[in-house]
């Protein structure tokens, strides 16, 4: 059983998830909340509406299975196949707050538990060290396209072996 999370995190993902440029869309949020077994609040503003229907769930259920489950169904890979870049930068801004709460998702899309940050500078420095690693060496651009999700995860051994792979196959496209 996973301990509420604060209500000031739902809000923020409420805030993202039903951004009106970003987010989902209205139908798009009904089925989210239908294939996780959450009541839909109804007829509100999209943010309001995530936020609003995570909270009275979690109140419910006195734990956060429900609401990590929104979130991982929300993020599942398979929504995201010709967005792979919305899918990452959606992930990083979602591991900010749930940093706060212990969590992180990865690039499958599921929710793991991670050591707790305590404040915004860590947890955005957690979402963020590698890529400002690498922005500090002045690193192409190219690369970014090709290892996104493994900077996101700083993990240095694939981020490399994507780049190098990217490198190729830029180098196919060019020839």
């Amino acid at each position: 059983m996973v301990e509420k999370f604060q209500v000031a995190s739902l809000e923020q993902i409420g805030k993202l998830l039903g951004d009106t440029d970003n987010g989902f869309t209205g139908s798009e949020i009904e089925s989210l909340f239908k294939a996780s077994g959450i009541m839909d609040p109804g007829a509100i503003t999209k943010w309001r509406r995530v936020s609003e229907g995570l909270e009275a769930q979690q109140l419910n259920d006195k734990c956060a299975n429900n609401v990590i489950g929104f979130i991982e169904e929300s993020m599942k890979p398979v929504r995201y196949l010709k967005a792979k870049e919305h899918f990452e930068h959606l992930r990083n801004d979602l591991n900010i707050i749930l940093s706060l709460e212990g969590f992180a998702i990865d690039k499958s899309g599921k929710i793991k538990r991670t050591e707790q940050t305590f404040n915004l500078d860590d947890a955005t420095q957690r979402a963020n060290s590698l890529k400002r690693k690498l922005k500090e060496r002045n690193t192409h651009s190219e690369v970014y396209r090709f290892c996104t999700a493994e900077i996101l995860e700083e993990n240095y051994f694939h981020a490399i072996f994507e780049s190098s792979k990217g490198v190729a196959a830029r180098l196919r496209e060019k020839t």
